[in-house]
């Protein structure tokens, strides 16, 4: 079993990987809305 020296230290990677998230959701996001409204005709 791990044990961890500050357990509250794993407390403050939740809003790193809540930002993580949060980036990677925007990114895929900008992307489904670029291919959507995007002039093919051009």
């Amino acid at each position: 079993m791990i044990r961890f020296l500050q357990p509250w230290g794993l407390l403050a990677l939740i809003p790193v990987l809540a930002v993580a998230a949060a980036y990677v959701w925007l990114q895929f996001r900008r992307r489904a809305y670029a291919i959507r409204f995007t002039n093919v005709e051009l």
